[in-house]
């Protein structure tokens, strides 16, 4: 990839060539164009070695430290074999250890940023162009020549580089290894994938970062340039000495002051930090100020970088924090239209108050809806995903929903729809499955919470067995609603689910048939009693039955109780001088049943959603054929 291709032929068959194997083939090209020096050149792919990722955060936190240790020591400590000198050696080996390694770590080609650059010359010569100068400088051992050589005054070449001892700026140079920052941008990309920090609390945290450094470079420059013009101030009268400084002019200033406030590296340290931190914040108490021209030109230079920092960390800052919270922000934007709304008609307060609290309420709502907008911006297999995962917890405690495939209930999750009904309010559920999120909804004469659902019958095609009962909101309601349009919009994309929703209308339209046949005889209780029992055939027992299920009047104006034993479904049985009804066992039974069943289907299932009431009754239950007397 990083060569390109030198025919059609060959691209087709470099494209076949496993990822693993291209290290090779570039090492072993460049080891033709090139020589022997690179024939076992090793590459490093920074995406896939975990090595690579891990020492790439050691050097950043090192560029780090630094960062705020190397102009402290510079500005206030001298030179000398210590700890401290000794730090500093072993991390330049660190460092030089990464300019080895940056030789053998592929690049990404500029041409195709996608594609990494492995050919071994070409990664030599890109960091040879870049980088290399840049890490070569930060590691020049300016304080070893300084400690070990510059002391040795019987070298000729010494004589001519000793002013380099007085040049502390080229000390500076390890500042350079800042720049490595910027070639760590991958660590964050990856760290981007695995830590979900917002963004706008890393903009926070950098801006943060950024006034504590530049206030941290600032006292050392500003205490530092004390320090070398005239030193720390000694026991003697420092005030009438030739030598000026604002350090001696504020120990002038303040004679009750303690001695020791102006003596030492730290102590100089926080009256530098003072007044950095008084400059930047434009503060500016005017204790401290500059004695001599070159504290005039710091102090000028520092104040003008100190301003516009200040101002665009607190420009920044401002706007973050406005839009960390945006539904929170497009709420009360919401409710301010809504009391000018108010104010502007003359709202009753009552009705004020409602509407209020019907949009705070809404809030979840409306973030929901800001989710489902970001989720469309996904691929369909992760939209789908993430779907599943956020609604499946409601959708599974639907008993027919469960059983579903992955596919079939990523379909329906995506077909949820939520509302937000206010108390006392009546809900539409005309064929609409219903799951509560939150609040207490009245169902007929029962009142469901927190996971439960109503208007799982949306199933059945006939209205006389779908429950009517009116639903209507105790509190506030939260719900997921899906419509049997979209549920037979999903077993036309997935028919392999036909047969367990078929099953399921069978089993819901047997148990309410039984109910509505049981209440329909108990509707005509007074009847005669002969003329009830002449329903002795068949066929007109199941025209009783379809004209029970279909819910038309009775036909026949009896005024005794009716009777189960005439429909076949019960029998009698004299015990004690006591009757007893009991379910009838056997085949009868189960003939009963299944007369009951056919009719059922052939009255309220969908006809678009099988082919005919026969082939559904023949499909095999998922328990077995024992299925068919399970309780609901």
């Amino acid at each position: 990839p990083a060569g390109g291709c030198y025919s059609p032929l060959l691209c087709k068959h470099v494209a076949q060539i496993p990822e693993a194997s291209m290290v090779n083939i570039a090492s072993s090209e460049d080891g033709i164009h090139s020589g022997w020096l690179f024939r076992r050149w090793p590459v490093i792919n920074p995406n896939e070695n975990n090595f690579l990722t891990y020492w790439d955060a050691f050097l950043a936190v090192l560029v780090v430290i630094v960062a705020l240790l190397a102009p402290f020591e510079i500005a206030f400590l001298h030179l000398r074999l210590d700890a401290l000198f000794v730090w500093n050696r072993i991390v330049d080996a660190f460092f030089l250890g990464d300019m080895v390694l940056q030789f053998f770590v592929c690049y990404p080609d500029p041409a195709a940023p996608h594609i990494l650059v492995r050919r071994p010359s070409r990664i030599v010569k890109n960091y040879l162009s870049t980088w290399f100068i840049i890490d070569f400088a930060s590691i020049l051992p300016i304080d070893v020549y300084t400690l070990f050589v510059a002391n040795d005054r019987h070298s000729s070449i010494v004589n001519k580089l000793r002013g380099l001892r007085q040049v502390k700026v080229v000390r500076l140079l390890r500042l350079a290894r800042l720049l490595k920052l910027a070639r760590f941008r991958r660590i964050f990309q990856r760290w981007e994938a695995s830590i979900g920090l917002s963004y706008a609390m890393i903009a926070l945290l950098k801006f943060v970062g950024i006034a504590v450094v530049m206030c941290h470079w600032i006292a050392c420059l500003w205490g530092g340039l004390a320090v070398h013009t005239c030193g720390y101030p000694g026991e003697g009268d420092e005030c009438s000495g030739s030598c000026s400084s604002w350090l001696l002019a504020l120990q002038c200033a303040k004679p009750a002051a303690p001695r020791e406030t102006y003596q030492g590296p730290q102590r100089v340290y926080l009256l530098s930090l003072y007044w950095a931190i008084i400059t930047l914040t434009s503060v500016g108490y005017g204790d401290i100020t500059p004695q001599i021209s070159e504290e005039y030109a710091v102090c000028t230079m520092c104040t003008s970088v100190a301003a516009s920092m200040w101002a665009y960390v607190i420009g920044s800052v401002c706007g973050i924090v406005s839009a960390m919270e945006p539904h929170e922000e497009a709420h009360r934007r919401k409710m301010d239209e809504l009391n000018s709304i108010f104010g502007e008609y003359c709202v009753p307060q009552g009705m004020r108050k409602t509407l209020r609290r019907y949009f705070i309420e809404n809030r979840e709502i409306s973030r929901q809806r800001a989710e489902a907008e970001l989720v469309q911006h996904m691929s369909p297999k992760l939209r789908g995903q993430l779907i599943l995962f956020m609604h499946r917890r409601w959708v599974e405690k639907v008993w027919y929903l469960a059983p579903l495939s992955e596919e079939a209930l990523l379909f329906l999750s995506e077909k949820l729809a939520s509302a937000l009904f206010a108390p006392d309010e009546e809900i539409p559920s005309e064929r609409t499955l219903s799951i509560i999120r939150r609040g207490l909804c009245s169902v007929g004469n029962r009142v469901i919470s927190t996971g439960q659902y109503w208007g799982e019958d949306m199933l059945l095609a006939n209205d006389a067995l779908r429950l009517t009962l009116p639903a209507r909101s105790v509190t506030f309601l939260s719900v997921l609603q899906l419509t049997i349009a979209d549920f037979m919009d999903m077993l036309e994309l997935f028919p392999g689910q036909i047969g367990f929703i078929r099953w399921a209308q069978i089993r819901i339209a047997m148990w309410r048939g039984m109910l509505k046949i049981a209440s329909y005889a108990k509707s005509i209780r007074q009847t005669d009693s002969a003329a009830f029992d002449r329903l002795a055939d068949d066929r007109e027992r199941e025209g009783f039955i379809i004209k029970a299920l279909r819910g038309e009047p009775a036909a026949m104006p009896l005024r005794k109780a009716a009777s189960l034993q005439s429909l076949g479904l019960c029998e009698v049985r004299r015990r004690s001088g006591r009757s007893r009804r009991t379910w009838q066992s056997g085949s009868e039974s189960v003939q009963a049943l299944g007369s009951l069943a056919q009719a059922a289907l052939n009255s309220t299932i969908d006809k678009d959603s099988a082919s005919d009431s026969e082939a559904a009754w023949s499909l095999a239950p998922p328990g077995g054929a024992g299925a068919v007397l399970q309780p609901l």
